[in-house]
């Protein structure tokens, strides 16, 4: 079920990623000795909230492979936040930046509930969402952590690698894993026409996304005179 655009629950969500936001970069700059509770804290609601929602869809009587596994790219990015939040890896920060925040973005924006209706599961959205949206941008401009050249391509190459490997698993369950195979519900202006021509915008706008944002962190880092990774 999508959420209203401009609504309450919209509005409300954005907020708290924002003020989320806000902690993480004050925590880091008046009491950097803390921000470390901060990650256990947040990786704990995440494990947390992947065992919940397993539990909600079995408990309901709702789970299925073709629907319940945490194979969108929003679950495939909190996964790769979950070991940034224990050990730092480039590989996994780079396509947190390049590729997992531009998603969580759009889902932001355009938010749309799979899982279930109620108060628990907008709370899961914009936990699961807003941590992959400020944790990249957080290692980015609160740690300085710089990217490597042509990371847009190791961005975009593992994209596609991710795709394949949802579309086949979408094939094998006869699921929508990744709206591969029927668009999503969600008024998302970037995704155009029906199956499977929205794909393409899929590959342009991915492409688009990647590129941009590398070119805008890639020129930041130089003007911090960071040295790349």
């Amino acid at each position: 079920m999508p959420i209203p655009i401009l609504g309450e629950t919209w509005t409300w969500g954005l907020i708290s990623v924002i003020l989320f936001g806000i902690l993480l970069f004050t925590v880091e700059k008046k009491a950097p000795s803390k921000v470390r509770f901060i990650h256990y804290t947040v990786f704990v609601l995440l494990v947390l909230r992947e065992v919940y929602v397993q539990y909600l869809d079995i408990t309901n009587h709702s789970w299925t492979e073709s629907h319940s596994l945490p194979l969108h790219m929003c679950d495939i990015s909190r996964f790769a936040l979950m070991w940034l939040l224990l050990r730092f890896n480039q590989n996994v920060y780079e396509f947190l930046l390049l590729l997992g925040m531009p998603g969580g973005i759009h889902a932001l924006l355009t938010p749309e509930l799979t899982d279930g209706q109620g108060l628990n599961y907008v709370i899961d959205y914009y936990l699961g969402h807003g941590t992959i949206v400020v944790y990249p941008l957080y290692f980015f401009f609160a740690k300085k952590r710089p990217i490597r050249p042509r990371s847009w391509l190791y961005a975009f190459i593992l994209g596609n690698v991710i795709m394949l490997t949802v579309g086949t698993i979408n094939y094998l369950l006869n699921a929508n894993y990744m709206y591969l195979c029927h668009r999503p519900l969600a008024a998302n202006p970037l995704v155009i026409g029906e199956w499977p021509w929205y794909l393409i915008g899929f590959e342009i706008f991915g492409f688009i996304h990647i590129y941009i944002l590398y070119k805008l962190f890639y020129y930041l880092q130089q003007r911090w005179q960071l040295a790349p990774a």
